[in-house]
This record gives structure tokens, C-alpha cells and sequence, in this order.
């Protein structure tokens, strides 16, 4: 009557000494991170009531990361990963949701480099201000060694000519990158 038991315990020991020489699975590869990208979109007949379908429809569409208004129910931002969500996709869901229209606005980003380096902080708020305050500018920034600004804008509304006068006028001149 003992034997059995005595078995079971002698096939336990040698399942769990076993387990000790089994080969553990290598550890998967880390996933890339997508490389990300941004479009502002222009809207039309978004009333107030729709903008969180129009926002929820959008930020739904496969590769989108975020949705954020940047005018009310007029212009928003998408950052979206690279080759996803197409420009078409996003349009058609921000109309199926309730925008009368929807279309991406044209941008460009260029890189002014100053003719004198910025020294602090207060230099960095005034460059900042001094183009967003240009109708059309969507984003500007100053990159950590101070010598230069990348502005992004809407090419309808602003030229090169427009930003170079706007920093000029703020005594921090600067000309567009090569």
C-alpha cells in the first residue's frame, strides 16, 4: 500500500528537478517605437454640441494618438504614427461624425538661425510670443543651444518674410536655415 504513494512522491521529485534543467524561452524582441507625426485639420460646421463626437470619431482612427482642439470646433491637431491614418481617413470620419467639412491645412516647418544667440529664458518667451502671435503660426520652438527656432505654419497665411520681421522687430534677427 506504501508503494504507490511512494511513487507518486518519486515521480513528483523528478518532475520538479526536470523543470530545473528545462530551457527558459528568450525574452521577445522589444517592440520599435513608432515614429510619430502631426497634421492640423481645418473644420467646418462643427457645432458645439458635436465637437466631442467629432474629436472621439477622429482620435478612433487606426495609428492616431492624440486629438486635441486648437480652435474649438474649427482646427484641431493629430498626432498620428508615420504611414497611418491617412489624411482622407481622418477627413472622412471627422465629416461621418458631424463636421460639414474637413481638410488638412498645408504646413510648413522651417528653422530660422539667429544672428545672435539667445542668453536666457526671457529671450526664449519673447521669440515664442513674438511668432505666435502671426496669424497662421501653429508651433515654434527654441531647441536647448539657443541659436535658432523652428516655426510651423500655415503656408496661406504665413510667408518666411512674415517671421523674419516678426523676430527683427523683437531685436532678435534671424534668417531661414539653408
Amino acid at each position: 500500500m506504501r508503494r504507490p504513494f511512494l511513487w507518486a512522491v518519486a515521480l513528483a521529485i523528478l518532475a520538479s528537478t526536470l523543470e530545473c534543467f528545462a530551457e527558459e524561452a528568450p525574452p521577445s524582441a522589444p517592440k520599435p517605437e513608432a515614429k510619430l507625426e502631426f497634421v492640423y485639420l481645418e473644420f467646418t460646421g462643427v457645432e458645439a454640441t458635436e465637437t466631442a463626437a467629432v474629436a472621439k470619431a477622429t482620435g478612433e482612427v487606426a495609428g492616431v494618438r492624440s486629438f486635441a482642439w486648437t480652435v474649438q470646433g474649427t482646427e484641431a491637431k493629430v498626432v498620428r504614427e508615420v504611414g497611418k491614418a491617412g489624411d482622407s481617413s481622418l477627413i472622412q470620419s471627422a465629416v461621418s461624425a458631424g463636421a460639414t467639412t474637413a481638410r488638412t491645412i498645408p504646413l510648413a516647418a522651417t528653422t530660422f538661425i539667429f544672428k545672435t544667440k539667445l542668453h536666457c529664458g526671457g529671450c526664449v518667451k519673447a521669440v515664442n510670443q513674438a511668432l505666435r502671435a502671426i496669424k497662421g503660426v501653429k508651433e515654434s520652438t527654441v531647441p536647448a543651444e539657443l541659436t535658432s527656432v523652428i516655426a510651423v505654419y500655415d503656408t496661406r497665411l504665413v510667408k518666411v518674410a512674415d517671421i523674419e520681421a516678426a523676430l527683427a522687430a523683437i531685436g532678435k534677427p534671424a534668417n531661414p536655415a539653408p
